[in-house]
């Protein structure tokens, strides 16, 4: 192989290892907001809608302030989750389809306080999104959806 086929074989390699890591942590994304999704519903959710007999049927303590106050954690819980979710499956998406770097950048930071899986696909995610050539990639995308 000479020396001239190997360089232009090189950039081709670079962009489609970007292409499988961005569609990798689009995957992880979705697994993780999966589960995040399941615990919410389960933890949360279920314990919010039927009210103080599930509290009872654990044998768990309710919190100084009673019923109410464990009602407002649940919601306050059920608000968090939620949008951690969300962030989730939107970066998720973001990152599969080459879409809108800097809010997956911004949304992978922002990842990264949920610790420990949040923290692991955020870094993740940025060390994948700081990449020159996954730029170009962002870049490409978007310029095939403007209208020409």
């Amino acid at each position: 192989m000479s020396q001239g086929s190997h360089h232009a074989h090189a950039p081709r390699v670079m962009v489609d290892r970007d292409v499988e890591h961005l569609r990798l942590l689009g995957i992880f994304h979705f697994v993780v907001g999966g589960f995040n999704l399941l615990v919410l519903v389960f933890f949360v959710l279920v314990p919010l809608l039927m009210g103080p007999s599930y509290y009872s049927t654990l044998g768990m303590p309710l919190p100084h302030g009673g019923v109410m106050a464990m009602q407002e954690r649940l919601i306050a819980a059920l608000i968090v989750g939620g949008l951690q979710t969300l962030i989730y499956g939107l970066n998720g998406w973001s990152l599969k389809n080459h879409h809108n770097r800097i809010s997956c950048f911004i949304m992978s930071v922002i990842e990264c306080l949920s610790l420990p899986l949040g923290l692991i696909l955020g870094v993740s995610a940025i060390l994948v999104l700081r990449r020159d050539t996954v730029k170009d990639l962002f870049d490409r995308a978007k310029a095939e959806m403007l209208p020409q």
